[in-house]
């Protein structure tokens, strides 16, 4: 009912200033901030190389040098480029020739610093829940990981030196769907 209500605005007359509106920050600036800072943190914070393994566990396959690569220098360089190009091209937004109000800029700026401050609030609110031992707020929770307990058992288990995951003859291995290999018994 709530995001109905929300909605609501996007269906008057006025609907496609707000659109317009929601779509340069709300997508436009936000989305590249956030997606800079994602894949920043986990390609240097969470490690490209356990994020391949992450990858070699669900599809039995290990990405190659060249992925690894663009995911931790050429996609975050890529972003943060095209994240500066865009904010030093920033212009009033116009719709059919008119420029909005400055009133709307400010909302417009609003609606990026919404979706941009849930990464420090919510790292600041674990820091505080782990303020005694600050290295476990930068752990995974206990019940992170794959949804079957099983298969994240299995998870688990690969990294502490379990046997690495069969490559399939055809097709793709994944362990959240076919059956638990016996090597993992």
């Amino acid at each position: 009912m709530l995001f109905f209500l929300m909605g609501l605005p996007c269906v008057t007359q006025g609907g496609q200033y707000v659109l317009n509106l929601m779509d340069r920050y709300g997508g436009g600036y936000a989305g590249l901030f956030v997606a800079t800072i994602e894949i920043t943190m986990i390609m240097w914070g969470y490690g490209v190389e356990r994020f391949a393994d992450d990858i070699e566990f669900m599809l039995g396959f290990r990405p190659g040098l060249y992925w690894r690569l663009c995911w931790k220098y050429f996609s975050p360089a890529i972003l943060l480029f095209v994240l500066i190009y865009s904010l030093s091209q920033h212009h009033i937004i116009q719709y059919a020739g008119k420029p909005y109000p400055v009133w709307a800029e400010g909302v417009g700026w609003v609606l990026i610093m919404v979706s941009v401050l849930q990464i420090p609030i919510w790292a600041a609110v674990e820091l505080y829940k782990n303020r005694k031992d600050l290295r476990k707020a930068f752990r995974p929770h206990p019940d992170w990981g794959p949804a079957n307990s099983e298969t994240r058992r299995l998870y688990q288990h690969r990294f502490q030196q379990a046997p690495p995951v069969s490559r399939p003859v055809e097709g793709v291995v994944n362990l959240g769907m076919d059956p638990i290999p016996d090597a993992y018994r």
